[in-house]
């Protein structure tokens, strides 16, 4: 009856919240109607106001009317073509659509007209990262250091250079660069964080905690410590980080739950255990080949072959010649043969 009770309490709170929840989310709504509303009719009074375009432009795009929202920019840009943060928040707004080679055209006319925006410069050198430009993302980060040497985001983009290219250590030394012009750099002491790791030096620990003092919810922080010591061999720790994601930061986040499969299949034989664990991070994430087949090779130690079998299959469908999914099913097959 208490249980009963609790449930029905339960389900009122939960009703109540989505009701106010959805409250919130219609007085935004109309709010911002309002607004646009209000700009619309100040457009209508003043049409060569670039300002009012701009920010009917941005409120759109709040609203995810990311057409609407360009349409404004490209005419506030029409109308006041000095303006640098026209440049910048169209550009972002390309960005956001995918469409880099807008992006690049609106960031090179803002560096065009102002050659010393340093936002723009570093814009720049981003896209030509993703690129795979480095000689000229690097030419864009030189410019933009030449004006200000204290701008932390450089010294980011130059390490995510030297770490694509397989230059490590000068990737290092950027992002400690980076880090000691901006203390609360999360992204820069992630990466540190996750090169050290790869070394396997202790350090990443350190960086990983600060990481997590900046934000206290970071899954990715949790993880890559728990990795760390889980490459060191302490499993019971590893746990330890990889259960804090699942129970208090993100129940839904499947590499936490593939990992603790993993150290239960592979080092202290809990099959059972580790089936479970597989099980949870393929229900977060579908596609996880690798779930797939260590889920099978649970159910092959414990000579559930049909079920070894079914799930080795799956994780070849998700990803064909899988070598460790072959090799799973040869197993069988020598196995069913004896």
């Amino acid at each position: 009856m208490i249980k009963n009770l609790y449930l029905i309490i339960l389900i009122i709170a939960l009703a109540g919240a989505m009701s106010c929840h959805r409250t919130a989310r219609e007085t935004a709504s109309q709010k911002d109607s309002l607004n646009i509303e209000k700009l619309s009719s100040m457009i209508r009074n003043d049409p060569k106001n670039a300002e009012n375009f701009f920010r009917r432009g941005k409120l759109y795009y709040e609203m995810r009317q990311s057409a609407d929202a360009v349409k404004d920019l490209e005419i506030a840009i029409k109308l006041d073509s000095l303006v640098p943060e026209y440049y910048l928040t169209l550009s972002e707004y390309f960005l956001s659509m995918g469409k880099s080679g807008s992006t690049k055209q609106y960031l090179e006319k803002c560096v065009r007209l102002f050659p010393e925006n340093t936002e723009a410069l570093i814009k720049l050198a981003d896209i030509y990262l993703y690129i795979k430009d480095y000689k000229t993302s690097m030419d864009y980060l030189i410019i933009a250091q030449e004006i200000d040497k204290q701008i932390a985001q450089i010294y980011f983009t130059k390490a995510m250079i030297y770490k694509e290219t397989g230059d490590t250590s000068r990737a290092i030394d950027n992002l400690l660069t980076s880090v000691e012009k901006q203390p609360d750099y999360y992204d820069a002491y992630i990466e540190l964080g996750h090169l050290n790791l790869l070394r396997n030096d202790s350090i990443a620990v350190e960086f990983l905690k600060n990481a997590i003092r900046i934000m206290p919810q970071s899954a990715e922080a949790y993880y890559f410590t728990g990795i760390y010591y889980q490459q060191n061999s302490q499993f019971r720790k590893a746990i330890e980080y990889f259960d804090q994601i699942i129970n208090e930061i993100d129940k839904s986040y499947p590499y936490a739950y593939y990992n603790i499969g993993y150290i239960n299949l592979v080092y202290f034989k809990q099959y059972d255990t580790a089936i479970d664990y597989f099980s949870k991070a393929i229900e977060n994430k579908t596609n996880y080949y690798q779930a797939f087949c260590n889920r099978g090779y649970a159910y092959e130690m414990l000579k559930q072959y049909d079920m070894a079998s079914a799930n080795y299959k799956q994780s070849l469908e998700l990803l064909p010649n899988y070598d460790l999914a072959i090799a799973g099913l040869n197993r069988l097959d020598n196995k069913r043969t004896r």
